[in-house]
């Protein structure tokens, strides 16, 4: 069978799409999913960047790592490679101009957009990690089901 690949899509790349990344992968092998890959990039991400240490503390307190885990930058070869893509919000699946493999994350997750926790604090952090966590179980098991 051939590997499929689901891309999360946020701002920077630091926040919201890693949380994402290693909540569906957990949700993947939990469940024993087979030839599904996750990855995370972002529209705009700043050289240099890192994952944001509120989002590593808020993984870290819900037992996920990501000790390797760099930002990147959406290319049309990363865009081109992934089965579906899915945003954190409508605006953001926007800049796909009507790909119909883009979905924003309120129409996989039930109406949820996943606000920017950049600039707040842990709690800002840990409701996005909340909904994420909700939105990752609903994407697990569509891919499951088909």
């Amino acid at each position: 069978m051939k590997r499929r690949k689901v891309l999360f899509v946020c701002t920077g790349n630091t926040c919201r799409s890693p949380m994402a990344e290693a909540l569906l992968r957990r949700q993947i092998k939990q469940r024993k999913i087979r030839f599904v890959d996750v990855a995370s990039v972002g529209l705009q991400v700043e050289k240099g960047a890192v994952i944001h240490p509120l989002s590593a503390q808020v993984l870290a307190e819900n037992g996920l790592t990501m000790p390797k885990f760099s930002p990147r930058q959406i290319t049309d070869k990363i865009y081109r490679g992934a089965f579906v893509v899915i945003t954190m919000t409508d605006a953001q699946k926007a800049y796909f101009k009507g790909d119909p493999k883009v979905y924003s994350m309120s129409e996989v997750a039930d109406g949820m957009e996943i606000p920017d926790p950049y600039g707040g604090g842990i709690e800002a952090y840990r409701a996005a990690f909340a909904r994420l966590s909700l939105a990752a179980e609903k994407i697990a098991e569509s891919i499951a089901g088909k």
